[in-house]
C-alpha cells in the first residue's frame, strides 16, 4: 500500500467519494435514460435478456449495461432531444470517472 500522507489523506478520500458518488449518479442516470428512451425510443434499444431464475432485468441493473452499449455503438445520437444526447455524455463521462478512481484505489492498495 502507498503510505504517502498524501495519497492516504487527499487522494484515497478524493477517489472512494467520486467512486461511491458515481456509482449513485451513475445507477440514477442510467435509469432516467433507460426509461426514455424505453418509452420514446423503443426502437432504438435491444433491451439485454437477463432474466434469471431469481432476478428480472431491474433487479440485476442489465439496464445500466444497455445505456452503455448504446453510448458506445452510438445509436444514441439518432435521439433527436439535444437534451438527451447531452445526458448520454454525462453518463459516459461519470462512468470513466467511477472507473479511473475505483482504479487509483486498486493501484494504490496493491502497490
Amino acid at each position: 500500500m502507498i503510505t504517502s500522507p498524501l495519497f492516504i489523506n487527499y487522494v484515497l478520500p478524493v477517489c472512494i467519494s467520486v467512486g461511491l458518488g458515481g456509482f449513485l449518479s451513475l445507477l440514477v442516470l442510467s435509469r432516467l435514460l433507460y426509461d426514455h428512451v424505453q418509452r420514446h425510443h423503443a426502437n432504438l434499444m435491444d433491451a439485454t435478456r437477463s432474466q434469471s431464475f431469481w432476478l428480472d432485468q431491474d433487479q440485476s441493473m442489465a439496464f445500466i449495461a444497455d445505456i452503455w452499449t448504446m453510448t458506445r455503438d452510438g445509436s444514441f445520437h439518432r435521439v433527436q432531444s439535444p437534451f438527451w444526447r447531452v445526458l448520454f455524455g454525462v453518463n459516459a463521462v461519470i462512468g470513466g470517472l467511477m472507473v479511473l478512481a475505483m482504479l487509483v484505489v486498486c493501484i494504490g492498495f496493491v502497490s
